[in-house]
């Protein structure tokens, strides 16, 4: 046999093993045993060429398949059998992603926005890059989010594939009192209605959309 004895491969993708040999006109005969972590049942005496069995590991971590390969010729009804070839195929897992549970922060009092770092946990051989996303926009952590509720996509991706998964980074606002001002002084002759006005009351989160919901009078006396 004149093939490399040595190829790499991605789970779930056929192969396309070409076996070659010296002597014109040879068959080869190829098998290989049940392999921890490889979910392919054993074969044998499988004559196709090219091999394109297709392998799935179903690890995180690249596993070597032996496939032996026997050349052989025929002559007048007879066979004659060359020596055993072993060629090893790395057979490398698929990315895998994990994301952090989802994150809810309150910002600083004054703050409309929250500094938030993050981190998913990839595998795979080629090592992944893991991509981080908001709609779009591309991210990384530590990353200012605004007030809401925002959705992080992620991915995982070599050579192999890509792995996705999303968790949400909710900031809530830190809300302080707002500021009540009543107007006046107010002046009114006996017996005469008046309008009071607390239009002059602020809310110290205007800036980040908050809002007075509501005004209460109370009198003394």
């Amino acid at each position: 046999v004149t093939s490399s004895a040595t190829g790499t491969i991605c789970s779930g993708v056929a192969q396309n093993y070409q076996i070659t040999g010296g002597v014109s006109g040879t068959t080869f005969s190829w098998g290989r045993a049940v392999v921890p972590g490889i979910s392919n049942a054993v074969t044998s005496g499988q004559l196709s060429n090219p091999i394109t069995e297709t392998l799935i590991n179903t690890t995180t971590s690249p596993i070597d398949v032996v496939y032996l390969i026997t050349p052989y010729t025929s002559s007048g009804g007879n066979n004659c059998f060359g020596d055993v070839f072993t060629y090893t195929v790395t057979v490398n897992p698929l990315p895998t992603v994990s994301c952090p549970a989802n994150i809810a922060v309150t910002a600083a009092a004054g703050e409309c926005s929250a500094l938030v770092p993050f981190v998913a946990t990839a595998t795979g051989t080629p090592a992944p890059t893991v991509t981080y996303k908001i709609g779009e926009t591309v991210i990384a952590s530590p990353h200012v989010f605004g007030l809401g509720s925002h959705t992080v996509d992620v991915s995982a991706t070599n050579s192999c594939g890509t792995a996705t998964c999303s968790f949400t980074v909710t900031v809530n606002l830190t809300n302080r009192q707002p500021v009540a001002n009543a107007g006046g002084p107010y002046h009114v002759n006996n017996d005469e209605g008046v309008t009071l006005s607390g239009s002059a009351s602020s809310d110290p989160d205007a800036s980040c959309g908050d809002a007075i919901a509501a005004y209460a009078w109370d009198f003394d006396g």
